[in-house]
């Protein structure tokens, strides 16, 4: 009877502990789920951030080639911001178009200076030597 006593507590010690261990795999597996779902969001914001950050660029540009072609009205701050561009575009492209049209420089009288003559030596004269003819 001892031993079936016996039994019957390690039988009941297996099962308590049995039932903790899920329990506590149960909590890991919902801290995971929770963790996860976090991180998802966490990707899904960041993935929203660089679909916004694209769509400024696009807008940007098309804004700057509207306003380009004149067909479009800007404030003066954004006007500012367009004409660094248009420098920066204008370095970048080397571009003909200057993004503002400056005045000419005035003309100054040239000093003149006089040129040195120079002497071209003549290349040197190469002896001819005569090979005998063998006989």
């Amino acid at each position: 009877m001892a031993k079936k006593k016996k039994k019957d507590d390690l039988t009941k010690q297996a099962l308590a502990l049995w039932k903790k261990t899920v329990a506590q795999l149960d909590d890991i597996s919902k801290s995971l789920m929770k963790s996860s779902g976090l991180d998802k969001l966490k990707f899904d914001r960041a993935r929203l951030f660089e679909e916004r950050d694209k769509l400024f660029k696009r807008l940007g540009e098309e804004t700057f080639n509207l306003i380009e072609k004149g067909k479009l009205r800007v404030p003066g701050s954004v006007k500012d911001t367009y004409q660094k561009i248009r420098k920066l575009m204008d370095r970048l492209l080397g571009s003909k178009k200057p993004a503002k049209k400056k005045k000419p420089a005035k003309k100054t009288a040239k000093k003149k200076t006089a040129k040195k003559k120079t002497t071209k030596k003549k290349p040197a004269k190469r002896k001819v030597v005569k090979k005998k003819a063998a006989k």
